[in-house]
């Protein structure tokens, strides 16, 4: 399964070392990352304030 995500990364241009993803993951509170994913697709409205209204009560790790 690693392996397959890991090829899935390369064929869409968007691999990037270990310790890179790493960094980029800790530095996005869930809030963060739920604007930055509903930005980057084409979702109905209605699933987009979901993502964001639930995003808001998740604590980061």
């Amino acid at each position: 399964m690693w392996l397959v995500d890991e090829h899935k990364l390369l064929d869409r241009g968007e691999w990037r070392p270990p310790h890179q993803r790493e960094a980029a993951i800790a530095r996005f509170t869930p809030s963060e990352w739920a604007a930055e994913y509903v930005e980057s697709r084409t979702l109905a409205p209605s699933i987009s304030s979901r993502y964001l209204n639930e995003s808001a009560g998740i604590a980061p790790r």
